[in-house]
Parts: structure tokens; C-alpha cells; sequence
């Protein structure tokens, strides 16, 4: 018989500057996975599009701050969107030439 282990993660309070530095984090995450769209494969930019899912809904079992959360889920929104923004436009590119956001896919 096998026996399984089970951790559990004690979270620890952030304090303001911590939160408002995960805020800006995903921020910046937002902008060069958006500008940067054509760079990344599709697997990495899904998975990371499922990974903001689950940590702004707390789906990891650690507790965040609700800004960083609903940063979280708007980056992720974003995403989302721009990819159904790529398969639709110019047989699924949906960007410039260099790989970055035209005009009315900027966030």
C-alpha cells in the first residue's frame, strides 16, 4: 500500500508595497505577452493564460490580495481575447509585422 502526502500552504499576509509590486508584475506580463504575441508559441501563451485564470481565483490554494487577483483575471481576459482576435484577422495573424498589437488591439 502506498501512502499519499498532503501539504498544506500557509499563506502570509502581503504587505502594500509586495501587492502593489504583484500588480504592476502582471501588468507588465500583460503588455509583452500582448506586444509580443507572435514570439511566444501557443501552448506557453495558453498556459500561461490558464495559470492567471487559476491564481486570480485563488485556485491554487494561496490567498492574494483582490487586486492582484482581478489583475490576474483582466491580463488573462486579455489574452483570451487577443488570441480569438488572431484567429479571426488575416488568416490568424491578427498583428503587425513586427509582432506587435495593431491599432485596435492595444490594451
Amino acid at each position: 500500500a502506498t501512502a499519499t502526502a498532503t501539504t498544506t500552504t500557509t499563506a502570509t499576509a502581503m504587505n502594500a508595497s509586495d501587492e502593489e509590486l504583484c500588480f504592476h508584475c502582471v501588468g507588465g506580463l500583460r503588455y509583452v505577452m500582448l506586444h509580443k504575441w507572435l514570439t511566444y508559441a501557443a501552448d506557453f501563451r495558453d498556459t500561461t493564460r490558464d495559470w492567471l485564470v487559476t491564481l486570480g481565483l485563488c485556485g491554487d490554494g494561496r490567498v492574494i490580495p483582490r487586486t492582484v487577483a482581478n489583475a490576474c483575471l483582466g491580463c488573462a481576459a486579455s489574452l483570451w481575447k487577443r488570441g480569438w482576435l488572431s484567429s479571426s484577422n488575416n488568416g490568424g495573424s491578427g498583428s503587425n509585422s513586427d509582432g506587435g498589437v495593431s491599432g485596435e488591439q492595444k490594451a
